[in-house]
């Protein structure tokens, strides 16, 4: 009888099924083996960075305008894209492959500043990430971002006070979905400068989100947001772009929105109903917004003409501006 050898199958550097003739904590073994390799292979996101600035100050993760959504390689390392200084003020950014330190308000629109300095590298991977300020002892040193990477740069002080600074809290967070859509409706409203009387209030399916008057008469207002944490984890994929550090897919969770949009059905007692589609640098930057409405005009323009919808508006709420309107009041 010939003997039984073992069948491996290989997917994307990971053994992932299925092993005959091998014991499975063998498997076991091997399988972390290769995660860990891939871990090595890109930056460790739960570092601790300090602003280039402002040394005593750490960083704090932050979203690049764009979706959250963690990596499939390694996905508790890289939820989100790039470091912030805390620092009321500072516009200091940090990204460990692309730009290293560098200059951004984060505001809508805003463009990523670059830094002229030499920034030092670490050579010891193929991408050659920048190197980032970390803590050692009680000064700072310039350190790779990769993962279990222990290579140093230049020490920029051996003594260095930690800063401790406030940073502020999104005032949404810990509100009942009620009190949240009221709140998103009051800033849209006041960005938006339609005349509402007073006396605006939640409703229920199958009425839309928010019921309210204006000038008198019944008017209802339908918010979704761009883009839910869980919808887009579920609809958009990890990939590389072309500016800057991890990217998200916009676009899927943008169609997703409207889509599901254009097929609800609500009870209005025959007023007329304006969507609000609002984000908070969820989406991205104008330009990507822009380009998102443009390429789907089409859909868009459909929620007004068969759609449920008397107008469509779509919100930052970061920086509490229209972004666009079907109606032209952007």
């Amino acid at each position: 009888m010939p003997a039984i050898l073992p069948r491996v199958r290989v997917w994307r550097g990971s053994i992932i099924e299925f092993v005959s003739g091998i014991d499975n904590t063998i498997l076991a073994s091997l399988e972390e083996h290769f995660k860990e390799s891939e871990r090595k292979s890109q930056p460790d996101y739960r570092k601790t960075v300090f602003c280039k600035d402002h040394p005593g100050v750490k960083m704090v993760r932050a979203r690049s305008h764009g979706l959250i959504e963690s990596g499939p390689a390694f996905a508790d390392l890289n939820p989100l894209d790039h470091w912030r200084c805390a620092k009321a003020g500072c516009i200091r950014c940090y990204e460990p492959e692309m730009f290293g330190y560098y200059w951004d308000s984060g505001e809508m629109g805003s463009r990523k500043m670059r830094d002229s300095n030499p920034q030092p590298r670490c050579g010891a991977h193929p991408a050659t990430p920048f190197m980032y300020v970390g803590k050692v002892g009680q000064g700072r040193r310039y350190l790779c971002p990769f993962y279990k990477c222990d290579k140093q740069g230049d020490e920029i002080g051996s003594v260095v006070i930690d800063e401790e600074v406030e940073i502020p809290k999104d005032p949404l967070i810990g509100l009942n979905k009620a009190d949240r859509e009221m709140a998103v409706f009051k800033s849209f409203i006041g960005a938006s400068e339609i005349a509402i009387d007073e006396g605006s209030s939640n409703a229920e399916p199958p009425h839309p989100d928010i019921r309210c008057t204006v000038a008198g008469k019944l008017h209802w207002f339908e918010l979704g947001q761009i883009i839910d944490k869980e919808v887009a984890a579920k609809t958009s994929r990890t990939r590389k772009t072309m500016d800057g550090g991890f990217g998200f897919s916009q676009e899927t969770p943008f169609v997703y929105i409207v889509k599901d949009k254009a097929t609800k059905t609500y009870e209005t007692l025959g007023a007329p109903v304006d969507l609000a589609l609002h984000f908070d640098l969820h989406l991205g930057t104008k330009r990507v917004v822009i380009d998102q409405i443009l390429k789907h005009a089409a859909l868009l323009k459909s929620l007004v003409g068969t759609g449920p919808f008397s107008r469509v508006w779509i919100y930052d709420e970061y920086t509490k501006c229209i972004v666009w309107s079907s109606d032209g009041r952007s």
